[in-house]
């Protein structure tokens, strides 16, 4: 296994880039690990689609970009849920809004990642000098149960960074 990062702060961990297991450590935690049928599980995935995901939405996570659609909020999880509550009987404006926030959540998660996994829901954002880490994947997937289904880290910028600048490397090999 590789392991970039430290597991006690963040880091990422899997085999090799192709289809295999991945663990997103922070604080100590797998944020990937599930239980399903009574078994425990850690999260097999594209490992070059994460790869890419990262290389694609670096700049913008390590960016300050404001929640779009007027949305206050706190964080990225509670701009994804309020946002979604949005109605409106013009169909191009409910669309218009739908398309923003869907651009907005792929660039912060790894949404655009999944194929057929049970890839977690993981959001990242900047926050001052810091990238905050953030899921609620409590009710995710219908028969999957995350043994941390929740939880919400700030990380130094530079120590994200540095574990994203050496994982997305791994692109050319």
């Amino acid at each position: 296994m590789i392991c970039i990062g430290e597991k006690n702060k963040f880091a990422l961990e899997f085999e090799d880039t192709s289809v295999s297991i991945f663990r997103c450590w922070i604080k100590g935690i797998n944020a990937c690990a599930y239980i399903y049928d009574n078994e425990r599980y850690d999260c097999h995935c594209h490992i070059s689609d994460i790869i890419q995901w990262f290389i694609d939405c670096y700049d913008i996570i390590v960016s300050d970009d404001n929640y779009p659609l007027g949305i206050e909020a706190k964080n990225a999880l509670e701009f994804y849920n309020k946002s979604g509550e949005f109605e409106s009987d013009d169909i191009d404006i409910f669309d218009e809004w739908y398309t923003t926030r869907q651009e907005w959540y792929f660039r912060h998660s790894f949404y655009w990642c999944r194929r057929n996994e049970y890839l977690p829901d993981i959001f990242f954002e900047k926050k001052g000098n810091y990238i905050n880490i953030i899921w609620d994947m409590v009710d995710l997937y219908n028969d999957v149960k995350y043994i941390y289904p929740q939880g919400d880290y700030l990380i130094n910028i530079s120590d994200f960074c540095e574990v994203i600048n050496e994982f997305i490397k791994y692109k050319e090999v």
